[in-house]
């Protein structure tokens, strides 16, 4: 709702703070709150869709929730299912609105499908994930998987559609960073007290089985027990350290966008926090995606230290890599050759190879691979049924070489996306707050080789972001035609030879 009102009212930069940082501390209260009881969530995610509906803002009410990354997360903290309810009610505003969108034919759903070829692909990659239905084991899994994957589409039309300028993508981003400090704040409150939000809220049961032992609390007999992995808001660490992949990128362009000494001394202590919180998830994922967005914003970048800095990097790496486990806890058993050799990862990797071998053309069904879990289980040492910890060999198992293709090819289209939106920015500041967009998109898709992200808002909003900036980089300022470029010269002809 704070997104909406700064769309409709033009306000100056401290009042625009103000406000976005009032939405984000709402949600973070309304998460925790609606966490303790699932009858009090219900009313209050069936509340914000009636207000919505009341003040037919329902765009802007499910474009607020989903750009709230990952707040809404805290209410997967009861066991009652209230992550199922907020997930049904951002996903209703969304497909609500498309629907609306679709009866009075709105031009602006029409003008997403044609304006770039990432919602075609992405249609694509729907059409791979509903053919492997014909061969799922599990078809209940695969429906709900693929009505997931849909809600998570609308939101993606509705974030082209309606974010628009670039003032928008600024609020957008500024959102996004609001919400990052909250769960950096959290993650060092986590790292200081030693004790989870969840387990503060009487949640222990959602830590996942298996992971217990690297949490801390549950180390097995005659091991010193692993020191805390912080998660905050989240489900699993891992998630936390890619989260920090992105807002890393963001933060990073943000701080070279920023002309005002205040603003780049907030933005490089959030750098500072992000960092902090990126170590102690222990996430080697997370480490290894932050590790390519600073990569990426430093040789992007037009900064004239930029290869001093980048060689500074590279050292203090190379120097610190080998003796890392010994200052950070919690990589301890976790970063060396051997302990890479041991890691439940290669186990499900495997699975995955020999579920594409069996069926290398449709795969086995969308987010089926749980379900054949114990066909394809190559050790009875790989814990408790988890997911492949790789979205694209996960795809190419489950909705077999067309879903790969699919999903690369989005990728890819990403990516070029981002690339051609920096080189076509007009001023530094622009071209700054695309290459953080664009190191964020990098490093979080080179985490999600480590990770299961497809099904999470934060992948869904940067391809969203990769349209609505190109499209406010061209309609802002238009490429010059080579008609408009000849004009001058040939007027400049007229005038000189006179009439």
């Amino acid at each position: 709702m704070g997104l909406a009102y700064l769309q409709a009212n033009p306000a100056t930069g401290r009042r625009r703070l103000l406000l976005g940082g009032a939405a984000v501390a709402g949600a973070l209260v309304v998460g925790i709150i609606t966490a303790l009881s699932p009858i009090v969530a219900i009313a209050l995610w069936a509340g914000v869709l009636l207000a919505a509906l009341a003040a037919r803002r329902l765009e802007w009410a499910a474009l607020s929730l989903f750009l709230i990354v990952p707040l809404g997360r805290l209410t997967w903290l009861d066991a009652g299912g209230t992550l199922d309810v907020a997930k049904f009610f951002v996903a209703a505003l969304g497909l609500g609105w498309a629907a609306r969108c679709l009866i009075t034919r709105d031009r602006r759903l029409l003008s997403v499908w044609t304006e770039s070829p990432i919602t075609v692909l992405i249609a694509l990659f729907l059409l791979a994930n509903f053919l492997s239905l014909l061969n799922a084991y599990d078809a209940r899994r695969s429906v709900l998987s693929l009505l997931r994957l849909i809600s998570l589409f609308a939101m993606y039309v509705l974030l082209v559609a309606m974010v628009r300028s670039r003032r928008d993508v600024k609020i957008a981003v500024g959102f996004l960073l609001l919400t990052g400090l909250a769960v950096c704040l959290l993650g060092v409150w986590e790292a200081t007290t030693h004790q989870y939000l969840w387990h503060l809220l009487g949640q222990d049961r959602s830590l996942p089985p298996g992971l217990l032992g690297s949490f801390g609390v549950g180390a097995a007999a005659g091991q010193a027990p692993v020191a805390l992995r912080i998660i905050t808001v989240f489900i699993d660490y891992n998630f936390m350290g890619g989260y920090m992949a992105i807002l890393f990128g963001i933060v990073g362009g943000c701080l070279m966008a920023a002309r005002r000494w205040y603003a780049r001394l907030a933005l490089g202590g959030l750098a500072v926090l992000i960092l902090y919180n990126a170590i102690h998830t222990g996430s080697r994922g997370g480490i290894v995606g932050l590790s390519l967005a600073m990569l990426t914003l430093l040789v992007l970048s037009r900064l004239r230290t930029r290869w001093f800095l980048l060689a500074v990097v590279v050292i203090i790496a190379i120097a610190a890599f080998p003796i890392a486990d010994q200052f950070v806890p919690q990589f301890r058993g976790g970063i060396s050759l051997e302990d890479l050799k041991r890691d439940q990862r290669w186990g499900y990797w495997q699975m995955a190879f020999h579920m594409m071998q069996d069926h290398p053309i449709i795969g086995v069904g969308t987010d089926n691979f749980l379900s054949l879990y114990s066909w394809y289980r190559v050790s009875p040492a790989l814990m408790s049924r988890y997911h492949c910890h790789n979205i694209y060999l996960q795809m190419w198992a489950e909705a077999g070489i067309i879903g790969l293709l699919a999903l690369l090819s989005l990728m890819s289209a990403v990516a070029v996306t981002y690339v051609r939106a920096l080189r076509e920015a007009p001023d530094e500041t622009w071209r700054a707050v695309v290459l953080g967009l664009l190191a964020a998109f990098l490093g979080y898709a080179v985490f999600s080789g480590t990770c299961n992200t497809l099904h999470d808002q934060p992948l869904w909003l940067l391809m969203a972001l990769s349209v609505v900036v190109l499209r406010a980089t061209r309609e802002e300022h238009p490429r010059s035609s080579p008609e408009s470029e000849d004009a001058p010269a040939s007027d400049a002809v007229a005038n000189f030879h006179g009439p």
